[in-house]
Parts: C-alpha cells; sequence; structure tokens
C-alpha cells in the first residue's frame, strides 16, 4: 500500500540528481536490511527527504555525515525492527534449498536424508543476516563495492547447494536417516504425498471450522498411509486401515465438494435462504 508519505517522498527523490538520489536508494536498503517497520521507514525517509529537499546547495553526505550508512545503521538500530520480515525470508530460502533437494532427488533417483541435511537450516540462520547487510545494502552500489559480508553469503549460498548435492552419494550411506531407490513414478509420489502432508497441517492449522479439521486430518493420514505403501511398510492390521482410510477419503472429498457448492449457492442465489437482497 503507497502512503501519502511514500508518495511524496518518491516524486521528491525523482527530482534529485543521480549520486543523492542514489544514496537514500542506499538508505532504503540499509533500513529494509534491519527490517524497519514499513511505516516507521517511509516515515524517517520523509523526514530526512524533506529536511534535505528544503536546504540547497548542500550535498547528501554534507548534511547526514560522511558516512550515509553508518548513518542509516545508527537510524535503523534506534527504530522498532519487526522479525516478520527476517523470518520471511528465512522460510523463503528454506524453501528454495528444498526445491533443491527434491530437484536432486528427481535426477539422482533416490530419495535420501542425511545427518548432514540437519546442518542447512541453521546455515540459512547465518546466511539471512548476511544477505541482508550484504546484498540490501549494497543494492544500489556497484560490484567493487560489494562488502566481505556479501562474499560470505555467496560462499555459504553455494557451499550449500554443493552440500546438498553430495549428501547423496554412495560415501555417505552410513550418515543416511532413510535411503529409498525406486522407479521416477514411486519417487513422485512420495514427494507429492510430502506437499499434501504439509499442505494438509496448514489447512488444519489456519481453519477455524471443525469440518475443514476433518478434512484436513483425513488427508492427512491418506498422505501418510500413500507414502508408508510407497515404502512397503506394514504392521498388523495395516490392510484393514487401507480400505478404511481409502473409503474415509473419497467420502471426506465429496463432502467437501458439497459443503462449498452449498456455500457458493448460499452466496450467489440468497432468495433460497429465505432473505433477499436490497
Amino acid at each position: 500500500m503507497i502512503t501519502p508519505l511514500k508518495r511524496e517522498y518518491d516524486h521528491m527523490l525523482s527530482t534529485l540528481d543521480e549520486a543523492d538520489r542514489l544514496h537514500f536508494q542506499e538508505l532504503e536498503g540499509v533500513l529494509d536490511a534491519h527490517y524497519v517497520d514499513e511505516e516507521e521507514k517511509w516515515d524517517i525517509l520523509h523526514e530526512m527527504m524533506t529536511h534535505f529537499y528544503e536546504t540547497e546547495n548542500i550535498s547528501f553526505k554534507e548534511m547526514f555525515g560522511n558516512d550515509p550508512k553508518s548513518y542509516a545503521l545508527d537510524l535503523a538500530t534506534n527504530t522498532d525492527r519487526s522479525s516478520v520480515g527476517f523470518w520471511r525470508d528465512y522460510r523463503l530460502m528454506i524453501g528454495y534449498y528444498v526445491f533443491i533437494y527434491f530437484l536432486c532427488v528427481i535426477i539422482i533417483g533416490r530419495l535420501a536424508l542425511s545427518w548432514f541435511m540437519i546442518v542447512v537450516p541453521f546455515l540459512v540462520l547465518i546466511m539471512v543476516p548476511l544477505m541482508n547487510r550484504g546484498i540490501k545494502q549494497q543494492a544500489f552500489r556497484g560490484p567493487a563495492k560489494q562488502t566481505l559480508t556479501t562474499i560470505l553469503f555467496i560462499l555459504l549460498f553455494g557451499v550449500t547447494k554443493i552440500f546438498i548435492i553430495f549428501s547423496f552419494h554412495e560415501r555417505f550411506e552410513q550418515f543416511f536417516l532413510f535411503n529409498y531407490e525406486g522407479s521416477i513414478f514411486n519417487i513422485l509420489r512420495v514427494m507429492i504425498m510430502l506437499a499434501v502432508i504439509f499442505i494438509g497441517i496448514r489447512i488444519f492449522q489456519l481453519s477455524k471450522g471443525l469440518f475443514h479439521k476433518v478434512f484436513a486430518s483425513v488427508i492427512i493420514l491418506y498422505a501418510i498411509n500413500s507414502t508408508l505403501q510407497t515404502f512397503e511398510i506394514a504392521w498388523p492390521g495395516s490392510a484393514i486401515f487401507n480400505e478404511v482410510i481409502d473409503i474415509a477419503t473419497i467420502l471426506t472429498v465429496i463432502a467437501f465438494f458439497i459443503h462449498n457448492i452449498k456455500i457458493e449457492n448460499r452466496f450467489w442465489n440468497p432468495k433460497s435462504t429465505g432473505k433477499t437482497v436490497k
């Protein structure tokens, strides 16, 4: 959402010469890197821009110091920070490496998970601050201005991908938590079921109604059961459980669609509920 302060700030920014404009843009990157609250960020930038805009014949550095980066960091330190941005970036990077992992699974044809993979989330925890303080703060500078943090981030970023790829190597089989080699169809089936489990858990967490929680629970159980069948894991009574969960899944999916159709009809045909639309 574009606030009036941001709109005014953008207008004044467009009238500056290139050098001063780049300084303000770098300041934006610094504030973003420290997860300054969005509203507070534009309030700070607007106040600085207004002060600078109304002063003639003074450069950015003369007004805000010889080291604008340090000035911006001090400013961000005294501002409320939001952890939401950090965990958003963390989840995005974890999602990226999960994608790399599953891509390796498809290419190699082996669904394996090594103890080494436990290190990846901790490496990402290190990379996120490096990414923000290195790349975001240097986003408006040339390659020659890249800092040590940016170089460290790029190294860790690449090393982590190599780490994931080599974790599938046969030399490290002794560190595998599990190792499944099967047809590409079975591997894709397991991957899809794992995605269904994750989606089902999210639906269960976000749903408030009992019906949707039951639907999510049945879908999760079906996905788990399907995964166990692919791995040919059986236990006493598993055959009966398979039949029950298959029937329950079919009935639940049918009930889910009927439930949604009723809601849509109630929305599009309000007269059917005995109410009139004015």
